[in-house]
């Protein structure tokens, strides 16, 4: 039995697998299975993947016919064997000490989760951004952490799930899935975790880098899908009123879901499937008891449009040359237009 099953969904990642299979073979910690979900890839990523069982048994190759990241996720975690997981994803990039200083601090902490930082790199800009993944701003004090330590569990890390390990009798435990939607299907997953969890700890370390907009990934695809995040949302609140949870992590999980539709409005214009899906959503408990003032002071419309005049006014005086400041200053604009279409959807 291995100690830690690493599961990685595939959907023609060609491309990326040499890397892929280099990051992991070479990492310092070499107790692993490496667990490789073929989601119906056309491409010859089954060829790839088959070449590196045939040299190294620790990787195991499954094929299901495509249903998505999440159900790739699902089926690698049913068959993982491992006593700690990681899922991550085949385009990204890892440290070859990941392993080995995820583990180590599980170990050492006896944690549920543990938590590493990221580099974020913008693959259409070539901007990288670091020390994402753990916002030290809610952190609190302790090494090692749960709801019960702070307010804001749900702003403590992203909703993503690359940069963390699990304890896999924890993942089984409390039945944590991931959802079968094609886009967000890892929100629930973590935050149902992060909300579960009595032992979470983490390190300063950024083990892994995210291509931010590739192409072949579900997240450039967000315009069809934003509205699924919703449903994730669904997912969790039903979760923590299962767990008798609601209450105490109420506020929490409200500035989670302000955040993500503030981030989901500032990528693309929305559709009216993202708008009536909304609408429905905010009809639904906690946010049954808002009217249209509370979320207004919630999204901070009035911010947002001072941003907007400040980004126009650089941009402006810059003579637009400043490709950050006309992305922020685009991107803020697509915000606006977003939030007036979406503000009276309590009406």
């Amino acid at each position: 039995m291995p100690e830690v099953s690493i599961i990685v969904p595939v959907y023609n990642s060609s491309k990326y697998l040499d890397e892929l299979f280099q990051n992991l073979l070479n990492q310092t910690f070499q107790d692993i299975e490496i667990i490789c979900v073929d989601d119906g890839s056309q491409d010859n990523s089954a060829e790839i993947i088959k070449k590196y069982t045939g040299s190294d048994d620790r990787i195991k190759y499954i094929f299901q016919n495509n249903q998505g990241a999440g159900a790739a996720r699902n089926t690698g975690v049913a068959v993982s064997t491992g006593k700690y997981l990681i899922c991550i994803d085949s385009d990204d990039v890892y440290e070859k000490t990941m392993i080995e200083i995820l583990y180590n601090k599980a170990k050492e902490t006896d944690s549920d989760i543990v938590i590493c930082k990221f580099k974020q790199i913008d693959i259409k800009s070539g901007k990288i951004s670091h020390n994402l993944g753990v916002n030290n701003k809610y952190l609190p004090c302790t090494n090692v952490f749960s709801r019960k330590d702070t307010e804001n569990i749900f702003q403590v890390t992203n909703p993503g799930t690359c940069n963390k390990l699990y304890k896999a009798e924890f993942v089984k435990r409390n039945n944590l899935k991931f959802s079968t939607t094609r886009c967000s299907n890892d929100i629930a997953f973590v935050l149902k975790a992060i909300s579960a969890a009595d032992k979470i700890t983490h390190t300063d370390a950024e083990l892994c880098t995210y291509k931010y907009m590739n192409s072949e990934s579900i997240s450039s695809k967000r315009t069809n899908y934003s509205y699924q995040s919703f449903i994730a949302y669904k997912e969790i609140y039903s979760f923590l009123k299962e767990k008798n949870l609601a209450d105490e992590l109420k506020d929490t999980y409200i500035k989670a879901v302000c955040a993500s539709i503030v981030y989901g409005l500032s990528l693309f214009p929305v559709n009216a499937k993202h708008i009536e899906t909304l609408k429905e959503f905010l009809s639904n408990e906690p946010f049954n008891e808002f009217s249209n003032k509370d979320l207004k002071i919630l999204f901070n419309l009035k911010n947002l449009k001072n941003k907007y005049v400040k980004y126009r006014f650089l941009s402006t005086v810059t003579f637009g040359l400043n490709k950050t400041i006309n992305h922020k200053k685009k991107s803020v604009g697509i915000t606006i237009n977003n939030f007036e279409k979406i503000i009276d959807v309590k009406n």
